[in-house]
């Protein structure tokens, strides 16, 4: 859920309603997919709403590597607001939401690729874990597992969940689950979506966005589910419900209109474990999704643990019967019974004659339902446990004051039995007032001071805790691993004695404030008294037989909002390197008081082409710090700055190392030459390569009008140029004729609509979609050795193409005039060779090329053979003389 929480006492009578009949029901859907918006949309709000069981979606990524529509968020920042966004998906539709560890690395071909870089055993086991931990009798896959899906992410996860589905109930796969609490678990069916209109066809990688009937899958084989019926509670569809929800993806540009009328999904069966009935009549035939079906997925419960259970649904049952939106107190009190008969029999378990696997999944199920029982208790009664602290954001070394509340809208009768606050370790709690332990309304129970350990641990999202791979995130062990966020550092826990039975009120420690438009409700956040903000993070050098001088600055920020912080900063270099001052004092005001600060560097003088790191780090009140604060913020709807700390609703902080990575590349480019730079799509070739000396006039819509072209010996042309500035579509004839005239055009990357005619020298055409190699390791083969292309200013060869980031390139040309020439050739493994991704000509006087490899991500990254590459088509056609 977001760090808003939403408190049981809280729950509309509508949303209360559907708790309670869910105390009854145990059965469970995992939806499974490999992207935050890959669901089917309807399938949760149906399954929640209509027959009220879990709804669990698990996306194997966030979705890093998304599109953003909305703000300048991307990478990690992007995946921490994709997953705000995810969870306000899910809360609409009546879902919850689960994330694996796997970075979204872009657009993949295959599932083989995808297993090479995520690893399959690796995705295997994080499918076991989600199902272990939800406990699903069902199981529904989005996607086929074959090429089908159009996507490597897609294709793997369909392609996996059916092994998973085997090896969740298997007590010999995957044992350190159980090591931290997940016990084998057997799901009972095993379906995949199928799109609606095209049968499995192209046009399922889109989604079933039309509902139609389709009489072709309407046969015996093939679940039907209609999320169109109505919804009185909601006075709306099951699936307008769905579609609400569904547009929270607003960074990815989404919006469907929500609009009324049957809308049908359809399902095929892979697996089952259970007989089927003929003609599957919904979702849970063949299968007890009651309270009495609890454990079928471990194997089962004794005739003495199924009586219970079936005690305990008849409560429920009562309680929903009686239950008033108006007045649901009444309904405690067979709950109240019903959950001491859960306790009973989660305290007796141990005498059940249950394997120690199969205890401790009934555990893990009973756990859950009983905090389902309190949540909707607690509700109906009008009872709300709080807990409110003085600070947002606190440095180790310091604390907080924090007070605790028992709101008793219905003044009932209750005894305190104990009160307890969760903390880390590196925590600890004084009490300044005591509990009350007796009769209460309304008021403070308690008041504490809460002391952060000068060696607590700073707050960022756990799965950003750890340095991971380029592939997967280091998650922590333990039942939070898969969980959209971290719970609040800070949890108070009371126990209540109401008419003989115990009932437990929670609640998370957060800090309030409310502001024009608004308010907001967020945990406290463990920062650093000082952070480093440093100008440059990466910096870019060519090899050369002297010393390299330069200035590095770097602000120092204070976070702590109550008291001054100083400390003594330094710049730690590789040996070798000169830096000066050694180290400088820093004393900065609170609540946010800034310095910049100025270190000297020199270089050896004979540095070899390689990475060199140089960090930051400031030592304050007994404790080194060496990171970039990076806070990633959404903001209150219908306010205008969306990154405003006073506004936001949800913040979460992005801590990285303050560092410089330096780069020495061993190549040389033509000098003094005049270059110009159009630029498209944003990227940072062009400052990379002004950063080594590389000169270029960037051109405005009005230089593409009416500039004379004739001023540049070489103008280079960003990636998707053509397709966002439409002055360089209709000028294209002026750029053509100033390669005829004896000019050099470099076009990097573009779009459909490039292929048109009257854009490039000669006619080519694009494939749909575009071809492109994914696999950033394939092999390269020079098709023209002897070029000058591959020979001046540097010498190109394969070592060149080593290290290479992301992707080898996009959008090659796909076939093209015989007046062009092709330089370079590679392919994902079991394609065809791709000869479309250097292609060049020449045009009357002048030369033209056009290069589909990623070029702009290669140089930002320090690839030193993607430097060579691009310095030299830069010189090309211009020989040796001119260097």
């Amino acid at each position: 859920m977001r760090e808003t929480v939403r408190l049981s006492a809280r729950l509309s009578g509508s949303e209360l309603f559907f708790r309670l009949k869910k105390l009854g029901m145990s059965g469970a859907v995992l939806h499974v997919a490999a992207h935050p918006d890959d669901e089917d949309i309807g399938l949760l709000t149906y399954v929640s709403f209509k027959l009220c069981g879990r709804a669990v979606y698990w996306s194997a990524t966030r979705g890093e590597s998304g599109q953003n529509s909305l703000n300048a968020y991307w990478g990690k920042a992007l995946g921490i607001f994709r997953t705000w966004e995810s969870i306000t998906a899910q809360e609409l539709a009546g879902g919850e939401g689960l994330f694996g560890p796997f970075v979204d690395f872009g657009y993949s071909k295959n599932a083989e690729e995808v297993f090479f870089k995520w690893g399959r055993k690796t995705m295997l086991r994080e499918l076991v874990r989600a199902i272990r931990f939800v406990q699903p009798q069902i199981v529904v896959t989005r996607w086929t597992g074959t090429s089908q899906d159009l996507h490597g992410h897609h294709e793997a996860v369909g392609r996996v969940i059916r092994e998973a589905f085997e090896a969740a109930g298997d007590p010999k796969s995957f044992p350190e689950l159980q090591e931290e609490g997940l016990a084998p678990w057997r799901p009972l069916k095993l379906y995949c979506s199928i799109n609606n209109d095209s049968s499995g066809g192209l046009g399922a990688a889109a989604g079933n966005i039309f509902g139609r009937l389709n009489p072709d899958l309407e046969h015996k084989d093939i679940l039907r589910i209609n999320t169109g019926e109505f919804n009185p509670a909601h006075g709306q569809s099951f699936q307008e419900q769905a579609w609400i929800g569904y547009n929270q993806h607003k960074s990815q540009g989404i919006g469907r209109l929500p609009v009324p009328g049957d809308f049908y999904y359809y399902f095929r069966l892979l697996k089952t474990n259970v007989a089927i009935p003929p003609d599957e009549p919904g979702i849970f035939s063949g299968l007890d999704p009651s309270l009495t079906g609890l454990a079928e997925g471990a194997g089962g419960l004794s005739t003495g643990m199924k009586e219970t259970l079936e005690q305990v649904k008849e409560s429920v049952s009562r309680a929903v019967k009686i239950f008033r939106i108006h007045d649901p107190l009444p309904s405690s009190s067979t709950l109240l019974e019903g959950l001491t008969k859960l306790r009973s029999l989660r305290n007796r378990l141990p005498e059940e004659e249950l394997s120690p696997g199969q205890g401790q999944a009934v555990g893990l199920a009973l756990d859950r339902k009983i905090r389902e029982f309190e949540d909707v208790i607690a509700a109906c009664m009008g009872l709300q446990l709080e807990a409110i602290c003085t600070r947002r954001k606190v440095t180790p070394g310091e604390s907080f004051w924090m007070s605790s509340r028992i709101w008793n809208h219905r003044n009932i009768r209750f005894t305190v039995k104990s009160f307890k606050v969760n903390r880390p370790k590196e925590w600890y709690v004084e009490a300044v007032e005591g509990v009350d332990i007796g009769n209460e309304t309304s008021g403070n129970m308690a008041s504490y001071e809460v002391f952060i350990g000068n060696d607590a641990e700073l707050s960022c999202p756990y799965w950003l805790r750890k340095a991971g791979t380029r592939y997967l995130y280091m998650l922590p062990r333990g039942m939070n691993s898969m969980q959209a966020l971290d719970p609040a550092p800070v949890q108070v826990e009371c126990e209540l004695i109401i008419r003989g039975h115990g009932l437990t009120l929670r609640a998370p420690a957060l800090c309030r404030n409310s502001f024009p438009g608004g308010y907001k409700e967020l945990p406290p956040a463990v920062v650093p008294p000082i952070s480093l903000h440093p100008e440059l993070d990466r910096k870019f050098f060519l090899t050369s037989d002297s010393e390299k001088s330069f200035q590095l600055n770097v602000t120092a920020r204070c976070n702590d909002d109550e008291r001054p912080a100083e400390g003594i900063l330094a710049l730690i270099a590789p040996e070798g390197w000169q830096v000066s001052p050694s180290h400088m004092h820093v004393h900065l005001l609170q609540g946010g008081g800034a310095h910049a600060c100025t270190f000297s560097v020199i270089t050896p003088f004979d540095l070899s082409e390689g990475v060199y790191t140089l960090h930051y780090k400031i030592h304050c009140r007994d404790r080194d710090y060496s990171h970039i604060m990076t806070p990633v913020r959404m903001g209150a709807p219908g306010l205008p700055d969306k990154n405003d700390a006073d506004t936001c609703i949800s913040e979460e902080y992005i801590l990285e190392p303050a560092q410089l990575v330096g780069h020495v590349i061993d190549g040389r480019f033509i000098k003094e030459r005049a270059n110009a730079y159009v630029e498209g799509a944003k990227e940072e070739l062009l400052t990379t390569l002004e950063s080594v000396g590389v000169a270029f006039q960037r051109f405005s819509d009005h230089d593409i009008e009416h500039r004379d072209l004739g001023e540049f010996d070489v103008i280079v042309i960003g990636p998707k140029a053509y397709n966002l500035r439409g002055p360089m579509r209709e000028n294209a004839r002026r750029f053509l004729e100033y390669v005829r005239d004896g000019g050099t055009l470099i076009v990097q990357y573009q779009w459909y609509g490039y292929d048109r005619s009257g854009l490039t020298p000669y006619p080519f055409r694009f494939s749909q979609p575009p071809d492109r190699v994914t696999d950033e390791n394939a092999r390269i083969t020079v098709l023209r050795p002897e070029d000058e292309l591959f020979r001046f200013p540097n010498s190109i060869g394969p070592s060149d193409f080593k290290g290479w980031v992301h992707d080898r390139g996009l959008a090659f040309f796909n076939n093209w005039d015989q007046e062009y020439s092709t330089y370079l050739s590679c392919a994902d493994p079991g394609e065809s060779q791709q000869e479309g991704g250097l292609v060049g000509c020449r045009y009357g006087k002048g030369y033209y090329f056009y290069i589909g490899y990623s070029l702009f991500r290669q140089l930002p990254a320090g690839v030193p053979g993607a430097f060579r590459l691009f310095f030299n088509l830069l010189a090309a056609g211009h020989g040796s003389d001119k260097c």
